[in-house]
């Protein structure tokens, strides 16, 4: 797995969708601590980490799958049998 580095519009846009599709799982208002862009072998993928209003001391992490699209990423939640859930290798 490697960084996978992206520009600033790309960055907000996929905090946006990030942060939507989060809230509309979760119920409600959750806080991005940090993403992190990830590139593997099966595709480009992005680390979420975050916490919820309801449970505000326990971090959690989604994956979500990326593909560019133009200046912007499409974004949706990564099944968790992907294997970037399984091995992680952070080099870059």
């Amino acid at each position: 797995m490697k960084k996978l580095t992206l520009g600033k519009k790309t960055l907000l846009s996929i905090n946006g969708q990030i942060e939507t599709i989060l809230e509309s799982i979760h119920g409600g208002r959750v806080k991005l601590n940090k993403i992190k862009p990830q590139r593997t072998d099966i595709g480009n993928f992005v680390r979420a980490y975050f916490n919820t209003l309801n449970e505000p001391d326990i971090p959690k992490i989604s994956v979500f799958a990326m593909q560019r699209v133009n200046d912007c990423c499409d974004i949706w939640l990564d099944s968790p049998a992907n294997t970037i859930h399984t091995s992680s290798n952070d080099a870059a």
